[in-house]
């Protein structure tokens, strides 16, 4: 079922990788360490390979993901990658002779040169806007329904949505539908996507990615443990990846606790106990055989 999905959709995933360049990446509100390390491993994968991604949810971010890499980059909405910056300034005929620029070090000069009557704006009247683009293709990380993410992206015929969860009630929507329960964690899901379709996979993507596996299936103890996970683990161990104990609050996402002893019971309770029984068991005793004289 899990190796049909990635069969099924591959040429599609593959086409929507080669021909768009802006991706968003929305996080269900329900963070677990499973969906933040997958969602965020996307995230630096799509940057590395050259792509304009950005990466939203509705709430802020858990204490427990706080040292997954690029937790920085989580925003509430989707901003748009900036393309233009355009700097307007007052216009009166004749007031601006000349506009140059230079470059001193990391700084970009723009000069504006005034006519013989000099400039008569000041500071307050420049005005700085920015131009940018959004999504064209959305990843849904663990959400159910299309009405969770409605207000975080204008959904349009033109918009694509990979739809990505282990959830027995997603909703099974968008154009690409990687969802099974059979999936023991998202974080194989996506570490699968990222290696089969060729995008870049540093040690840190690998890195968050091992840390949703072994979060989601109890360092691989739990018994939903499936072959994807087992698998993926495997290529992110090979880019540099190591395992790590996990520890989350949320039930979900928490690996067994070690054993704890039992509280010590009152130990002169206990040998009395013993005394008792070694003294029955001394009186039932049969005697040892006597030597022949």
């Amino acid at each position: 079922m899990q190796d049909s999905l990635f069969s099924q959709y591959r040429n599609q995933f593959n086409a929507l990788l080669d021909n768009n360049q802006d991706f968003g990446i929305i996080v269900s509100s329900n963070q677990t360490m499973d969906n933040m390390a997958a969602a965020l491993a996307l995230y630096l994968a799509l940057s590395d390979s050259g792509k304009n991604a950005q990466i939203v949810s509705l709430v802020d971010p858990k204490v427990e993901v706080s040292n997954l890499v690029g937790i920085d980059k989580l925003k509430k909405s989707f901003d748009g990658i900036v393309k233009q910056y355009v700097i307007a300034l007052p216009y009166r005929e004749n007031e601006i002779e000349k506009i140059s620029y230079n470059a001193e070090g990391t700084t970009l000069n723009i000069n504006v040169i005034a006519g013989e009557g000099g400039i008569t704006f000041s500071e307050q009247d420049i005005k700085i806007q920015k131009t940018g683009s959004t999504p064209s293709v959305i990843f849904t990380i663990g959400i159910q329904t299309q009405e969770e993410y409605n207000s975080l992206v204008q959904v349009n015929e033109n918009l694509k949505v990979i739809n990505i969860d282990n959830s027995g009630v997603n909703g099974n929507y968008g154009d690409l539908v990687y969802v099974s329960p059979m999936f023991s964690s998202i974080s194989e899901v996506v570490g699968k996507l990222i290696y089969d379709s060729g995008l870049v996979l540093e040690q840190d993507t690998a890195q968050n990615l091992m840390n949703g596996i072994v979060a989601s299936t109890g360092d691989f103890a739990n018994t939903n443990t499936g072959s994807t996970a087992f698998e993926t683990a495997g290529i992110l161990l090979r880019h540099g990846a190591i395992r790590q104990r996990i520890k989350m609050n949320d039930k979900k996402d928490q690996i067994r606790p070690e054993f704890q002893p039992r509280p010590k019971t009152n130990q002169p309770l206990i040998e009395k106990q013993k005394q008792q029984f070694h003294g029955q068991n001394q009186g039932n005793r049969p005697q040892q055989n006597q030597p022949r004289n």
